[in-house]
């Protein structure tokens, strides 16, 4: 049994390892919290799949944080994302596009029956700001993270996890520029002084959509089986770096890997064949 993976104040964690990839970066740790066996693989270099005695994959747990950054960043901003979900095109070196991890959350990095909205308020009052945050308050929580946007008064330039507070904190925010667990005050959020790797405006969020089934009452959303189905084939891709090992190698070929080839496993050409053959004609007597 593999244990949970936690964030609370205070908290050390994974810091970006580029400076474009902080929404990948914070997608990466929502699936760990969502997912304890890819937590431990990131962390130990532990497959889900392996045996008791085999040897953890090569490499730190930065070079694997690093690798899967690149594989949330190939689903983000290609025009098929995770799940096979067809959108918008980004360029990488403008960061995570919100629809991208909208469909990041949905399938594999919470809950498998959570929905998820995109909210924009960079234009909002403070009366209009005190309401949003009171929502961001309401909607995260444990498994049901949101991304946050912030930036100046122009555009937004970095992304960020809010998980749900603890300790004497009003929300926690993993903040992947320095790879901590921070406060995010109500005050700071209404008067646009964030302070947040140097960015202060609130701009929009990513949070889960009101409506979701809840969870402890035995309600599962029309997404839960997708996402369960792609979280269970992550060890087994052959473009994810849990199955190619950390070799230095290995982990570029993992960054180079395109959005087709993600969180798809090829059956043996024998099975494969097998199936085309089913297909053909039969011949007429």
């Amino acid at each position: 049994m593999v244990a949970p993976f936690w964030l609370v104040a205070g908290d050390v964690a994974p810091v970006q390892q580029t400076s474009t990839t902080c929404g990948s970066a914070a997608l990466t740790v929502a699936r760990m919290l969502a997912n304890p066996a890819f937590a431990q693989w990131i962390r130990d270099g532990i497959r889900k799949d392996a045996r008791e005695g085999e040897v953890p994959d090569a490499g730190t747990e930065a070079d694997r944080f690093a690798a899967y950054e690149q594989v949330v960043a190939s689903r983000t901003n290609a025009v098929v994302g995770a799940g096979r979900r067809l959108q918008l095109p980004w360029p990488r070196a403008l960061g995570t596009p919100p629809w991208g991890a909208l469909h990041e959350l949905e399938l594999g990095a919470a809950e498998p029956d959570a929905g998820y909205a995109v909210a924009w308020f960079r234009h909002r009052g403070r009366v209009g700001l005190e309401r949003t945050y009171a929502d961001l308050r309401r909607r995260v929580r444990p498994g049901r993270p949101a991304l946050l946007y912030v930036g100046n008064a122009w555009s937004p330039r970095h992304v960020v996890l809010v998980m749900p507070p603890t300790g004497e904190q009003e929300l926690d925010v993993y903040e992947p520029s320095i790879g901590r667990v921070v406060d995010l005050p109500q005050e700071r959020f209404v008067e646009r002084r964030l302070a947040i790797a140097g960015w202060d405006v609130p701009w929009a969020a990513v949070w889960a959509a009101p409506g979701t089934p809840d969870p402890s009452r035995g309600h599962r959303g029309p997404g839960a089986r997708k996402a369960i189905a792609l979280d269970e084939q992550w060890p087994l891709d052959r473009c994810n770096p849990a199955t190619r090992g950390s070799s230095a190698d290995a982990l570029r070929d993992v960054s180079r890997c395109g959005p087709g080839r993600l969180h798809r496993s090829r059956a043996p050409r024998a099975a494969r064949a097998g199936r085309r053959g089913s297909r053909r004609r039969r011949p007429r007597s």
